[in-house]
């Protein structure tokens, strides 16, 4: 291999590794929020209970609320699956109505609550169980939005024997 080319392959890597670092640095959302998810202690099989994810987002950034508007990837709380575990319901917060780029959108800013209405079937036996959590989100700062994030959690839940 004449010298000149081996100089240009061997220059060609380097460059190639740093902007590959610099597009994945572009594209990559920072990390701007936080959530962990609580439930009670225990329950009863047959009875519901509420897991609520206590989200916290830092200054100047905001994720779209549920629902969001058109366009805008909503907010969303999984929980489950679980043998045994159905949702009943979830309950989104009030959204902050908020003017960006000329729009106005539903976001949710600073700490904010999703609770989510589980029951533990009556069949459900009596233990501890481990329940997946989800969050999924798009996160924007007041100049772009990142692309869609999810944070995979667990709740851990003690199922004791129903009312007879």
């Amino acid at each position: 291999m004449p010298l000149f080319r081996r100089s240009v392959t061997l220059l060609a890597i380097p460059a190639a590794l740093i902007l590959a670092a610099a597009v994945n640095a572009q594209f990559s959302a920072p990390k701007f929020l936080k959530a962990a998810p609580t439930t009670p202690k225990a329950v009863q099989a047959g009875k519901i209970f509420t897991v609520s994810m206590a989200v916290t987002i830092d200054p100047h950034y905001h994720i779209q609320a549920n629902p969001s508007k058109e366009g805008y990837i909503a907010t969303e709380l999984e929980v489950g699956p679980l043998k045994g575990f159905k949702v009943d319901k979830i309950v989104y917060p009030k959204p902050l109505i908020t003017s960006l780029a000329g729009e106005k959108l539903p976001v949710y800013e600073g700490k904010v609550q999703i609770k989510a209405d589980v029951m533990a079937g009556k069949s459900t036996k009596p233990g501890k169980y481990t329940l997946p959590v989800t969050l999924k989100y798009q996160g924007c700062d007041e100049q772009k939005c990142f692309p869609p994030a999810t944070i995979n959690t667990k709740a851990t839940i003690t199922v004791t024997p129903g009312a007879k």
